[in-house]
């Protein structure tokens, strides 16, 4: 049997180095397996946030509502330590308006000053984001130059990293969508693609919401229109009267009540010939028979010449 002692100085020294290179080895896959978990986590969280959010941009029905329920669940799933958006105004000093915000923020938003201009202030995440139109990601906030005027305010508040995503719609940049983390290196290239997709759906979403409660405008106000012109011909003391393309009365006013002598009950439905004196309904028959045909008169009002 041969001992330490019967060993060569060599062989020691071989077998010493052996055993390092086998505790190095176990090291390593001990680093990478905790490298690679860290990196499914990170994956996994912003694969939840992605649904999450596509879940917050079909269900909500107005932009106020989209915009804090993206930072919340940017929060809850994302597992960001803050988040907030930022509209760019078309201001002199090109203003980054936030509008939203979830998370951490203790006043950090209202201390400093955004801007999307390419100034100094101009080159942080939200401002270089809007400006260039390109994501914004700073691994490490307390070693990047380019955070320097915003460096302590962010430290105070534990921020470790950040990225801040363009929104994008119809060839126009509406603003951003930034997201802080309390570690740095927190995101990485497989997150950063889909929190890329959750900004492009996000911006979809602002311009869909924006496009409807445009057309609800638009529609309220043609609807009180019609209330008003209802209303005016209603009370009018003249006798105003609308019939279809078939001639019969479809609405009938109080003034044609007072004029005729029939109620909007008795008429609606019926031919607007039983208005007109016998001697006269083959001409006006004719005349508006002509009318419809030329498409002149389509569902309209018009006063009876004979009231």
């Amino acid at each position: 049997m041969i001992t330490d002692q019967d060993k060569t100085k060599e062989q020691l020294i071989a077998e010493l180095n052996e055993l390092r290179q086998k505790a190095n080895s176990v090291r390593l896959e001990e680093s990478s397996s905790g490298f690679f978990e860290s990196e499914l986590n990170r994956l996994n969280r912003a694969l939840k946030l992605l649904v999450a959010a596509n879940h917050v941009i079909l269900s909500s029905s107005t932009e106020r509502d989209l915009l804090q329920s993206i930072c919340s669940k940017s929060i809850e799933a994302g597992g960001c330590k803050m988040a907030w958006v930022g509209f760019a105004v078309q201001d002199e000093n090109k203003t980054v308006r936030p509008v939203a915000q979830a998370g951490y923020e203790d006043g950090y938003l209202s201390s400093i000053f955004i801007t999307w201009s390419d100034t100094e202030r101009g080159q942080g995440p939200a401002g270089t984001a809007i400006r260039t139109g390109m994501t914004f990601i700073s691994t490490n906030i307390a070693t990047d130059p380019r955070f320097t005027p915003w460096r302590t305010e962010a430290g105070r508040r534990g921020y470790g990293s950040v990225i801040s995503l363009p929104l994008i719609a119809q060839n126009s940049i509406l603003g951003a969508l930034t997201l802080y983390a309390e570690e740095p290196d927190s995101f990485d290239e497989h997150g950063v693609s889909l929190l890329t997709e959750l900004a492009d759906s996000m911006a979809f979403g602002i311009v869909s919401l924006r496009a409807r409660a445009a057309r609800e405008k638009v529609e309220k106000a043609l609807q009180e229109s019609e209330e008003r012109y209802r209303s005016l011909v209603m009370t009018a003391g003249d006798a105003i009267y609308t019939i279809d393309q078939q001639g019969k009365i479809i609405s009938w006013n109080r003034g044609a009540e007072a004029i005729y002598g029939y109620s909007a009950g008795e008429v609606i439905g019926r031919g607007f010939l039983l208005l007109i004196p016998e001697q006269y309904r083959g001409e006006h028959l004719k005349i508006l028979q002509g009318a419809m045909s030329a498409g002149i008169l389509k569902n309209r009002s018009f006063r009876n010449e004979y009231g």
